[in-house]
């Protein structure tokens, strides 16, 4: 992700982004949770509004945007020659690139300038050689309600977080313990019945159709710093709830009655 353009990124690069821009502001990785951003590609993030990252993730979303837009243009800037010029600065307009600071001055800077106006003289330019371009018309101000036609654009599903749905099935007797059974209730220690089958789901509800154990495996350690998850080592496929984790104490482990 660090060389590619914003625009190809795949969902495996924005999951290692969010993680770095974690990092740089010494947060857990957890807290952005990355997840929720791995579910789109860059082009679609692209597109997305402040409003929509916010919508995303409500305390990290609108940095991320901000610093999306940082890099998006600074790839936009070495992809032409790494050259920023200002208008005015005597440059022709052919060899000019707009400096940007996010992809809204890139969308907003203007196609055409007029020539410099002479001191004290309005409406006039110095170069009388050169018609002065009038501005564009304003546009027409539209009626109340949406356009005939149009849709409204739907937000991106809100996602629980990996812990939470692997809590959640060990709270589920469709899944609990044919899929997911507790292994030490006590002790807060699950183990996976059958692992892919439950990556199977995690990757559905995410809609990702390439979703496999050893990705919801490496998925499950972002919250060994927090806490919220915790490995067993010696124990194959097992894990437990640390102490952090909330809301996985029930009254009929495994139901078994």
């Amino acid at each position: 992700w660090q060389t590619k353009p914003v625009k190809e990124w795949t969902p495996q690069d924005i999951v290692q982004w969010v993680n770095s821009e974690a990092r740089s502001l010494n947060v857990c990785c957890t807290e952005m949770a990355g997840e929720k951003f791995a579910q789109y590609d860059g082009s679609q993030l692209l597109s997305f509004s402040r409003t929509v990252f916010s919508d995303i993730d409500s305390r990290f979303g609108p940095i991320l945007f901000q610093k999306l837009n940082e890099i998006a243009a600074s790839r936009y800037q070495q992809l032409n020659g790494g050259r920023c010029i200002k208008y005015g600065s005597g440059e022709s307009q052919e060899d000019k690139v707009p400096c940007m600071t996010n992809l809204d001055s890139l969308r907003e800077e203007p196609s055409f300038r007029q020539p410099p106006m002479s001191p004290g003289l309005s409406g006039k330019t110095m170069d009388s050689s050169v018609p002065a371009l009038s501005p564009p018309p304003a546009p027409k101000k539209k009626g109340p309600g949406r356009p005939k036609g149009s849709k409204r654009k739907k937000k991106p599903e809100k996602l629980g977080r990996l812990w939470e749905f692997l809590r959640d099935l060990l709270k589920n007797r469709e899944y609990c313990p044919s899929l997911i059974v507790w292994d030490n209730y006590e002790e807060g220690m699950f183990r996976f019945v059958h692992s892919d089958k439950v990556a199977k789901l995690w990757g559905t509800k995410k809609d990702n159709p390439d979703m496999n154990y050893e990705k919801l495996s490496r998925a499950m350690r972002y919250y060994y710093k927090s806490k919220v998850l915790l490995p067993v080592y010696g124990r194959r496929l097992v894990y437990k709830f640390g102490p952090t984790a909330t809301g996985w104490k029930v009254d009929n482990p495994n139901f078994k009655d």
